[in-house]
């Protein structure tokens, strides 16, 4: 099914609002994916969804623009963004082997053929440069406009928690804040097991704080707690604790976390009882303080919903978050994390951020800023310029066990540049989500991912299988609000992999084209072409001359030509060969697909009469989008697809002849999915290449390969709906084929776009 996308909010197509059986339409408001119908046909290339990607992920943060070649509804409320890539497969493959593919044909409404992508696809999409808009007050050079020294009103700090002092409850997350940032919630995804303080609810400016920091190691089963601190509000340890993890332990981390195994050997305390403990040790008014807090309380499986976060407090711009190590040096004067010390000192860190968060309500954010503006962000009042579009909103936390243990460290302190109006390298996309708090998780088979550096900000996993790396978005997806997946079945039939690119193309193509005879000897081309160019729009035409009549093979640019060729022509056929016994089967699956959107095909029309095929056609229904087709040079006649808001325009318009300016219409269902301008490849093959085709064609017949890319599209769409089904509610699910480029020609991918609503039920 096609999401057939309107720009009039009463006709946009998306399934995504219809209501399931014993519900309501538009009930839940949810997020969705929309095209606008005419321009459906539009080419996407990586850079248009690296721009959807950072939109979907940080454009509510960073003020982005909007893509423009798509509508992202309510995106506010997107749960997270996971793009699979699908090595060495393109758009030809998907439609060659479309029964093979029930999974990405009933979940995925939405698709657009992508330029064919060279190289790396997950590195181009993470080096991608950030496209940010212009602040609404700069001048048209696109520069921000100097601002008077004392005006901070700009500053993130102050666009978050204002410029007055205020009490302590000012400065808790809200619910929604803590959905957003990914704390544990009460029937959050995967927050079922977790357990809940004995929390009551009311909380004052003088309920009893508690400061809490963890340190983890990683285990078979992910990271795990093995160390918790808590301090009161005095900064008095209350609770040092070591934690043995149920699972066994693969890298302890000591650099980081100053676990040994000499240090757990002896320990009997386990998950549950910290949690006993904890439980019994917060009072019920009890406000938990902490850096990243959400991994810890993660980490803790427990949930309390009276929290404040440093690393939340002291924003930047970007929202960029400050190291504790860092704020502590700064604002309190303090070291921690030496590294002259093993690891981290819970207990010196859950002080720190307690500290930091009893200065912050001490002094107020305006003296904050003032106070440490230079300081702290790098800058004085008199150089200071509005940064681009600073929202008040912020990202997920910056720390994470997984960060810690792959690049946290490691990585520098991002250099201070709120307040320069100097030139500066183009941040990458992967760059600004590690200094946004949210370090994307890159998951790969082996045999995919060994050209990506290890050295990059975000968090890399190697996976054995595809069934690996279903299993590792299942326990890791929640942690991330990107997740980008590489599945790489197709890469092991990659020999002369543009030969076979061609070669399941021209299969394609054999399904536009048609047998006509016999003729009379004085049939030419031209002859023929005018016999069948009502039917739409004609690649070619060969003669092939008997000894008493002609025939002529005639192949369309649209799978429809050659439909309205068979129904309305007589001793017209179909080639008959082992590609095209199925044919019809295909077709039916295809009609079946598009039915939903309503749309019928019509040939022979009159160029420039756009108008008046709309008030023709109207008379069947309403229609909603009409889409014509004209191409330069082609003056006479053209095509054009005209969708209507229910199946009985449809069924009236297929049985009711249609004239316009005298001219008779051919119409028929529409069958070539809406993101196709043509079934055929404009571009030909070298003689070396089309050979090595011819020889791959017979290889292949002996050798089972056909079989075995059958069931490797299979496999890759059975992994497919298998990591649909383990997707949040929420998610923007992209698949991207990448397709394959060439010297001489190139062959395009596709991507299909869906948001998973939580009616939807999942393959099984």
């Amino acid at each position: 099914m096609i999401d057939c996308g309107k720009r009039k909010r009463s006709t946009d197509y998306s399934p995504a609002e219809k209501s399931p059986k014993g519900g309501s339409p538009k009930t839940r408001r949810e997020p969705r994916l929309s095209r606008t119908f005419t321009r459906l046909h539009e080419v996407v290339t990586l850079a248009d969804l690296s721009e959807l990607i950072q939109y979907a992920t940080l454009g509510k943060t960073l003020g982005l623009r909007r893509p423009s070649w798509c509508h992202l509804h309510r995106s506010r409320k997107l749960s997270g963004v996971t793009v699979t890539i699908l090595e060495g497969a393109s758009q030809a493959h998907f439609y060659r082997y479309y029964a093979q593919c029930p999974n990405l044909r009933k979940w995925y409404k939405t698709r657009c053929t992508l330029t064919p992508c060279a190289g790396d696809v997950a590195s181009a999409i993470f080096n991608s440069e950030m496209l940010c808009s212009r602040p609404a007050s700069a001048d048209k050079s696109g520069s921000a406009p100097d601002v008077h020294k004392d005006d901070l009103s700009w500053h993130p700090v102050i666009q978050t928690f204002g410029s007055e002092t205020r009490g302590m409850t000012a400065y808790l997350l809200t619910s929604e804040q803590m959905s957003k940032h990914k704390f544990p919630l009460k029937g959050a995804p995967g927050c079922c097991s977790f357990l809940s303080t004995n929390s009551d609810g009311h909380v004052t400016d003088g309920s009893p704080l508690y400061g809490l920091d963890c340190e983890m190691c990683l285990t078979a089963q992910g990271y795990e707690v093995t160390r918790v601190a808590v301090v009161d509000s005095a900064g008095r340890c209350v609770l040092d604790e070591l934690v043995k993890p149920d699972q066994q332990i693969i890298n302890y981390i000591t650099k980081i976390s100053g676990i040994t195994r000499t240090m757990l050997q002896p320990v009997t305390t386990r998950l549950a009882d910290v949690q006993s403990q904890l439980i019994q040790l917060l009072p019920h008014d009890a406000v938990l303080v902490g850096h990243s807090l959400d991994c810890d309380l993660r980490a803790l499986q427990l949930i309390h919903p009276h929290v404040i976060d440093s690393s939340l407090l002291y924003r930047r711009e970007f929202n960029q978050r400050f190291k504790l190590k860092h704020l502590s040096a700064v604002l309190l004067n303090r070291e921690i994390q030496s590294a002259e010390r093993s690891g981290h000192d819970p207990t010196e860190d859950a002080v720190a951020a307690l500290n930091l968060v009893q200065l912050f309500i001490r002094e107020g954010p305006r003296q904050i800023v003032e106070l440490y503006l230079e300081r702290l962000w790098g800058t004085k009042l008199t150089l200071l310029s509005p940064p681009v579009n600073s929202s008040s909103d912020t990202s997920t936390s910056a720390k994470s066990p997984a960060s810690d243990a792959t690049y946290y460290d490691s990585a520098p302190d991002p250099q201070p540049a709120m307040a320069s109006r100097t030139p500066r390298n183009p941040v990458t996309f992967g760059d600004a989500l590690y200094k946004a708090g949210q370090p994307a998780l890159h998951l790969g088979t082996w045999d995919v991912s060994d050209n990506l550096s290890a050295n990059q900000p975000w968090v890399r996993q190697r996976c054995g299988s595809e069934q690996k790396v279903v299993a590792a978005l299942r326990r890791q997806a929640h942690s991330h609000s990107l997740v980008v997946l590489q599945l790489g079945a197709l890469r092991r039939l990659q020999n002369d992999a543009l030969a076979r690119q061609r070669k399941v193309l021209d299969v394609l193509r054999e399904l536009c084209v048609v047998f006509v005879g016999p003729l009379d000897p004085g049939y030419g081309r031209n002859d023929v072409r005018k016999m069948f160019r009502h039917c739409g729009p004609i690649r070619s035409v060969q003669l092939i001359a008997g000894t008493h009549r002609v025939h002529a093979v005639v192949e369309f640019e649209l799978l429809e030509g050659a439909v309205l060729a068979v129904e309305t022509t007589y001793s017209v056929r179909r080639p008959v060969k082992t590609s095209t016994l199925d044919m019809e089967e295909w077709l039916n699956e295809l009609r079946e697909e598009l039915r939903s959107c309503h749309t019928v095909f019509i040939s022979n029309i009159p160029t420039h009469s756009a108008d008046d095929l709309r008030t023709t056609f109207s008379k069947f229904g309403p229609i909603s989008d009409v889409r014509l087709h004209e191409k330069p040079g082609r003056r006479k006649r053209s095509h054009a697809f005209i969708r209507y808001g229910t199946n009985e325009a449809v069924e009236a318009a297929l049985t009711s002849p249609a004239w316009l300016l005298d001219r008779k219409l051919a119409v028929c269902r529409a069958v070539t999915p809406l993101h196709l301008t043509s079934w055929c490849h404009s571009a030909s093959l070298t003689t070396e290449e089309a050979s090595i085709g011819n020889e791959m064609e017979e290889e292949d017949k002996g050798s089972g390969l056909e079989d075995v890319a059958q069931m490797e599209m299979r496999t890759l769409d059975t992994n497919v709906g298998k990591l649909f089904k383990a997707l949040s509610d929420n998610t923007l699910s992209i698949i991207i084929l990448p397709g394959e480029e060439g010297d001489h020609v190139s062959y395009p991918g596709l991507c299909f776009l869906e948001v998973k609503q939580s009616q939807q039920t999942h393959p099984g």
